[in-house]
Order: structure tokens, then C-alpha cells, then sequence
């Protein structure tokens, strides 16, 4: 995302509402305990099973045999003990994650709520947090809208807009479909070119243009 955006990014904004810090995700501290915890039971594994192959290797020493038994019970425990946290670090973690999301979902919204211009890309628009919102749209505007194919163009359009304004190209690029059969059936022509053709009147082309001083538009190849 370029630097001049950032601060107007819905994740941006996301974090400023929740006090800067409060946005940052809550992973770092709960990851270090659980992968303490882990090397904590991988090197119980390995105590055990030296003191495992002690145990089997001793034939007629009684007193060391049984105090080597006490051992593995003192790490039979431990081990539970350290799976019981482990299992206990994750519960916490996910509930952590939940409370997180929510308080972000809320925010999204309070966000989104008090904006008075929302851009995004067609597949951006059929997020979740857009469609709790409390009024809908009056106007919505699709730039480049004869490079997406109809099914995404008609994602935005379900929040009830008043006013739809599609601007693009139908002679330059048309939507990327790779599949022959789709192109085919259709599927490579775009909303805008639909309505082009269907709704002619509606169609208005632009009368000035910023990319080339006027002696280039005026020039024309003769012929050879």
C-alpha cells in the first residue's frame, strides 16, 4: 500500500479507534509462552526416555532400579502438569483471538459508519463489515469497469445504491478470463459494455483529456 493512503486505510483507522497499541494483535506473548512450553515437554520426552533405557539397563540393583522408577514418575508428572498448561495457553490464546476480532469487527463498523466516501475493489465490497452497516448507499462509481466481468460488477450494487456510474474503456482492455469455454458463453464481456449497448442514451463520453498537449491529439498519420 503506498505511504500516501496508509492513513486512511480501513486497517489504519481500525487501529486508531482502538487506541493505536489496542490494534496490534495479541499473538507475540501467548506464542512465546506456548513454544516455552513446548521445549519445556520436548525435553521431558528426552529426560524420560534416557531415564527409560536407564531403567531397562539395570539387572540387579534393586535400590537404583526403584529410585530410577521414582524418577519417571516424577517426570510422568511433570509431563502431564506441563500438557494441562499447554493445552490451557491455547484455550486462553483463542479466546484471546475472539475477544481481539470482535473488538476489531466493532470497530470496522464504527468506522465505516461515520465515512463519507468508501473506496474499494469490486470483491472488497461484498465484505461482511459493509453489509452491517446502518444506511445504504447513494451513489456508487466503478472505475475501470470494462475490465471486470459482470458478476463482479454487480457486487457492489446490492447495497441499493440510487446511482450507478460505470467508467471505463469498452476499446481498450476487456476482463482477463482464461477459459475458453467462459469467453465462449460470454463471460468476457463486462457489465459496462452490456449496458453500453443496451442503454445507449446513457452514454457520455469525455470531452477533455490531461495526457497529451493538444498539438498530439491533433496530429494524424498520413497515408504511405
Amino acid at each position: 500500500m503506498a505511504d500516501d493512503v496508509r492513513d486512511v486505510s480501513l486497517d489504519q483507522l481500525v487501529d486508531i479507534e482502538l487506541g493505536g497499541a489496542a490494534g496490534g494483535k495479541p499473538d507475540a506473548d501467548a506464542q512465546f509462552k506456548l513454544d516455552t512450553l513446548r521445549g519445556e515437554i520436548d525435553q521431558i520426552k528426552l529426560d524420560r526416555d534416557a531415564k527409560r533405557a536407564e531403567r531397562d539397563g539395570i539387572v540387579n540393583n534393586i535400590q537404583h532400579r526403584a529410585r530410577v522408577e521414582a524418577e519417571l514418575r516424577d517426570l510422568s508428572h511433570k509431563y502431564n502438569d506441563k500438557v494441562e498448561q499447554l493445552t490451557a495457553a491455547k484455550d486462553k490464546r483463542t479466546d484471546a483471538r475472539r475477544s481481539h476480532e470482535l473488538e476489531r469487527r466493532r470497530a470496522r463498523i464504527a468506522v465505516l459508519d461515520r465515512a463519507e466516501i468508501i473506496c474499494s475493489t469490486l470483491s472488497g465490497a461484498g465484505q461482511e463489515s459493509l453489509g452491517q452497516l446502518a444506511f445504504e448507499f447513494e451513489t456508487v462509481i466503478v472505475d475501470e469497469a470494462a475490465q471486470s466481468v459482470e458478476l463482479a460488477s454487480l457486487i457492489p450494487l446490492r447495497y441499493g445504491c440510487r446511482r450507478c456510474i460505470f467508467v471505463g474503456d469498452p476499446n481498450q482492455l476487456p476482463p482477463t478470463v482464461l477459459s475458453r469455454p467462459a469467453m465462449q458463453a460470454g463471460y468476457d464481456q463486462s457489465l459496462f459494455v452490456r449496458m453500453q449497448a443496451a442503454t445507449p442514451d446513457n452514454v457520455h463520453l469525455l470531452s477533455i483529456q490531461y495526457r497529451m498537449h493538444p498539438s498530439c491529439v491533433r496530429w494524424r498519420c498520413r497515408p504511405c
